[in-house]
């Protein structure tokens, strides 16, 4: 098993969603294993460390809620993006929401170039246990930074929720998080 984190800061949620940005709201929090689980007699236990992830729907019109990290790279560099996530059956995932993870690039205006995305998690995947995704993708042709994150996809208002940990971002090449002004700073 490759460390937590490979090129991500964070990865296992050691340190709450520090190094995490993204398009999320307020419905997720970093639970610490022996937690109880909602709606539930059953406690949490971390995959990785301590802590993971939880995230539920938005609620607010939002579809995804989206916990990503941003990198400055350049084309024909090799992005492999791993991640473990898990649903409790007492507060599933309902049958429309899903979960997965993602890498995007962008160019230099941030104009997406292209999209590499998991498989989908959902509640015919299997409750009640770790199951690992992943991406992988090069960045094609004017590349100027690339995105990975975590999604939670809530169709209809549905209900249930996952917790995300030992997230890991290996590549081809160092990058480095975007506005880092340190040029010999990486992950």
């Amino acid at each position: 098993v490759e460390p937590a984190g490979g090129q991500l800061a964070n990865g296992s949620f050691e340190d709450d969603i520090n190094g995490w940005g993204g398009d999320h709201n307020s419905n997720y929090f970093v639970d610490a294993t022996g937690s109880p689980i909602y709606n539930s007699d059953d406690i949490f236990e971390a995959y990785d460390g301590l802590y993971g992830l939880k995230v539920w729907g938005r609620f607010d019109g939002g579809e995804i809620n989206e916990f990503s990290q941003v990198f400055v790279t350049d084309a024909g560099n090799d992005f492999n993006l791993t991640g473990y996530v898990f649903s409790h059956p007492d507060d599933p995932i309902d049958v429309e929401n899903s979960a997965y993870l993602s890498i995007f690039f962008y160019d230099a205006d941030g104009v997406e170039l292209s999209t590499s995305l998991s498989e989908l998690f959902t509640s015919a995947t299997g409750l009640d246990m770790w199951h690992m995704l992943s991406a992988s993708a090069t960045s094609p042709a004017g590349t100027a930074t690339a995105k990975v994150a975590l999604n939670y996809s809530q169709v209809n208002n549905g209900n249930g929720s996952v917790y995300w940990d030992l997230i890991n971002l290996q590549t081809s090449v160092d990058v480095h998080i975007a506005g880092c002004t340190d040029d010999t700073a990486i992950n």
